[in-house]
């Protein structure tokens, strides 16, 4: 046993995806007191510099490794690993892409079909006291919602997904910009993380796990400045936010760190808003 490790008893896993971006690197610092870490990525550079990292400072990195939540393959390649790892003790889905990032079908495809090839692939490991934490965003809540549109996010593996998305994006999108029809695919991809999560309560349940998102507001995190310099919409909410501050990486580690204990053991099935007061604030007009 290596006494330089934080801590020295068995520990289940925290599996972190996409543990190289700035909220990742400080919900697995936050976690790394209580589990051993699996840190993942799509980009090798980012989750072995993590790696690197937290060794150094004494964290237990269980495996630090590379997956594509898009890609169904990868990601049941991943839970093969993570199998034989040890006991899940909490799943905590950071991974997707901004409006700046993609085109809009990639948008939706990593946000939403990602987070069903991941929610489906770890189910079966999921143990009684567990958790899996999905990432939404305060944008699901601005997203011009309706029946329709629900109907198609609900069902994330259809192959007419897109197809058939886009011309509702098309109808609700007043700007006609690529830009804008983009936030709107964005906005789309995370309600839909929010009605998968409301969806599959009872599945982790049956399992003895529990099941949340959180819809982060504007956080000060690489990805949040430059989707700051390209999406004057984001810039426009967070001069707004009734805090008057941006989020910090530590504001989203710290309610995940609750939301995986056990403190939290009657919190399933719901979304959990860290945003500063910016969607109560929209909602009511102040």
């Amino acid at each position: 046993m290596d006494l330089d490790l934080i801590g020295t008893w068995e520990k289940p896993l925290a599996v972190i995806t996409g543990a190289g971006g700035g909220i990742g690197r400080a919900i697995a610092r936050r976690l790394g007191a209580r589990y051993r870490l699996v840190l993942v990525d799509v980009r090798q550079d980012a989750v072995a510099d993590l790696r690197g990292a937290l060794t150094e400072e004494g964290y237990d990195v269980a495996l630090a490794t590379v997956a594509d939540v898009g890609d169904r393959d990868s990601v049941e390649r991943l839970v093969e690993t993570v199998a034989s790892s040890g006991t899940l003790g909490t799943l905590v889905h950071t991974a997707g892409l901004s409006p700046s990032m993609a085109a809009w079908t990639r948008i939706v495809h990593v946000n939403l079909v990602g987070t069903a090839h991941v929610l489906d692939a770890f189910l079966p490991l999921a143990h009684p006291g567990g958790s899996a934490i999905c990432f939404a965003s305060v944008a699901a809540y601005t997203f011009p919602a309706s029946p329709q549109a629900d109907a198609l996010l609900d069902d994330p593996y259809a192959p007419d997904l897109m197809t058939r998305l886009g011309p509702v994006l098309e109808h609700i999108d007043a700007d006609k910009s690529e830009f804008s029809y983009k936030v709107h695919a964005y906005g789309a991809s995370k309600r839909g993380v929010i009605r998968m999560v409301e969806r599959r309560v009872r599945d982790w349940a049956e399992r003895g796990a529990r099941i949340v998102s959180i819809s982060p507001g504007t956080v000060l995190t690489p990805m949040g400045r430059r989707e700051h310099e390209a999406n004057p919409l984001a810039t426009a909410t967070a001069n707004v936010t009734p805090l008057r501050r941006r989020g910090a990486p530590t504001d989203i580690a710290a309610t995940v760190d609750f939301l995986a204990s056990d403190l939290a053991s009657y919190i399933t099935g719901s979304d959990i808003r860290v945003d500063g007061g910016i969607v109560a604030a929209r909602t009511q007009g102040v």
